[in-house]
């Protein structure tokens, strides 16, 4: 029996607190959207809290969409009140300019913001809304000129991403410098292509980090002024012709750095094409590794598959055994200098061909080699290694999931299901 059938069968005279309970449970069910939408059009009853949940989390990837929630919540003021959430990813801007201009004024309770456009100016916006964000990413091609004061006008946020792709001389002018800003900010994310971390001047006290695209200056600077108050680290290193044999090993990074709260490290490499490092065993550690990091639990550290063929092979010379592998003989390493160590992990970052075209192989999560710290008086190692999924302890799983806080799509069909379900729900004036 259709919902409309049951209108004439049943009376849904339930008390507004159930009807919240029960549609607050479809709020994040993204294929389901459909069905609080049609739902909305029941019954009066039904309405007011099916509105509610179906606007509480928005994402928007075209203009189009932008424009027809904008006239929505404007047109409905009390639709923006329910607004929390609010995702727009959408490729040019500008002729979205005058709707957020009426509707951002009205979304007062939006805690987590995602926009991400190509018109930079259109973040200038930002600095007169009435939010209060907790957790903010902007991203596009250039970062505003605007970016501090845009970050000032936040001062509850907990969580800022910066997913800048483009690089001017001009937008580089942008920094981050003001001693004021972030009372609160715990986590931070940036893509250092289009801004580099060398413009964050003033050491926040931040405690989870994540770089993306970061070059040897960058992750210089991020030790040197977060060191003290990082508690876990994730960056994805960009390996050019500038990196010396060192920088083959991730851990060259601590070299006489002090991190004495960092607890997970979580690296991941990508290589310039033309540019191959010299692997050389005895530069695995260096100086002032020991401590560097003494409460260090977990290090991950993905590379393409022609690295992790040459961490395979046999060490050679009298500094190892003859039948250890270099990325035990690394792993021997980490073990002795970072004394709370319980886990270290390798993987590939690219998966094979047979891995993907076979239909059994539905997990294609890192795989690699996991070390775990044994207790060399009962196995008479001070560690144990095993093949398999590196995802019990990584932290891009964990800890910082990814930057944005997008929809997952369930399939090509739900990406932009909420989208459409708003289109039909702000065509709706009166339910009979």
């Amino acid at each position: 029996m259709s919902l409309r059938a049951l209108q004439h069968v049943y009376d849904f005279r339930l008390p507004q607190e159930l009807l919240r309970m029960v549609f607050s449970y479809f709020e994040h069910k993204h294929c389901r959207l459909s069905w609080l939408a049609s739902v909305a059009t029941v019954c009066k009853a039904f309405y007011p809290e099916a509105e509610a949940a179906l606007y509480r989390w928005v994402a928007m990837g075209r203009c189009s969409q932008v424009s027809v929630f904008c006239r929505s919540v404007v047109k409905r003021s009390h639709r923006a009140v329910c607004v929390r959430t609010l995702v727009i990813s959408v490729r040019g801007g500008s002729t979205i300019r005058q709707h957020l201009q009426h509707a951002l004024p009205l979304l007062t309770n939006v805690s987590e913001l995602e926009l991400v456009v190509d018109d930079s100016s259109l973040f200038d916006l930002l600095l007169c809304a009435p939010f209060r964000l907790r957790c903010l990413v902007l991203g596009g091609v250039y970062c505003p000129l605007s970016l501090e004061d845009i970050l000032a006008s936040q001062p509850y946020v907990r969580s800022v991403s910066l997913e800048f792709v483009g690089a001017s001389k001009e937008h580089l002018r942008s920094q981050i410098s003001r001693p004021d800003l972030f009372p609160h900010l715990d986590t931070l994310a940036i893509n250092t292509t289009g801004f580099s971390f060398t413009l964050v001047k003033h050491p926040y006290p931040i405690a989870h980090l994540s770089l993306n695209r970061a070059r040897h200056d960058d992750i210089a600077h991020a030790i040197k002024l977060l060191g003290p108050t990082l508690v876990s680290l994730k960056i994805v290193r960009f390996i050019d012709g500038q990196c010396t044999s060192a920088c083959f090993w991730p851990t060259s990074m601590f070299t006489n750095a002090r991190l004495p709260r960092l607890q997970h490290v979580d690296i991941t490499d990508t290589y310039d094409p033309e540019t191959e490092l010299a692997r050389n065993e005895r530069e695995m550690s260096g100086p002032g590794l020991g401590e560097a990091c003494p409460a260090l639990e977990t290090f991950s550290w993905g590379m393409d598959e022609r690295v992790m063929l040459h961490l395979y092979i046999l060490t050679a010379g009298t500094v190892w055994s003859l039948t250890m592998s270099v990325a035990d003989a690394y792993a021997n390493v980490l073990f002795a200098c970072f004394p709370a160590l319980t886990h270290m992990g390798l993987f590939t970052t690219t998966t094979t061909t047979a891995r993907k075209r076979s239909r059994a192989a539905t997990d294609l999560r890192p795989h690699g080699r996991v070390f775990e710290r044994e207790d060399p008086e009962n196995s008479g190692a001070p560690f144990r290694a095993t093949e398999g999924v590196l995802i019990d302890f990584r932290l891009s799983s964990r800890l910082f999931g990814r930057e944005g806080f997008g929809a997952p799509t369930c399939d090509a069909s739900c990406r932009c299901c909420l989208l459409d379900h708003h289109e039909v729900l702000a065509n709706i004036l009166t339910v009979h």
